[in-house]
């Protein structure tokens, strides 16, 4: 990971993150035997991968301009922050 704090790091803690989850119901399946949270983890894992992707690509297009970037791009940009 990189020397800088903050970069990089959105993807490592959304993997301890699931690794929480995962012992989680790796656990209710072997000492309850209820094995339907694990069918269903896949589909709740991608649903927080997704909404973390999304978060950082805002945040970034918040953050940074592209070199490329109209001034009405560069307005709508400015547009879209939270006050």
């Amino acid at each position: 990971m990189s020397g800088r704090k903050g970069v990089g790091h959105k993807g490592f803690n959304l993997a301890l993150a699931d690794v929480r989850v995962l012992a989680g119901e790796l656990e209710r399946a072997v000492t309850r035997g209820d094995t339907a949270p694990l069918a269903a983890y896949s589909e709740r894992a991608l649903g927080r991968v997704w909404k973390a992707q999304h978060f950082s690509y805002w945040m970034t297009t918040m953050l940074h301009t592209l070199p490329e970037a109209t001034p009405s791009a560069s307005g709508a940009r400015r547009a879209s922050r939270p006050r």
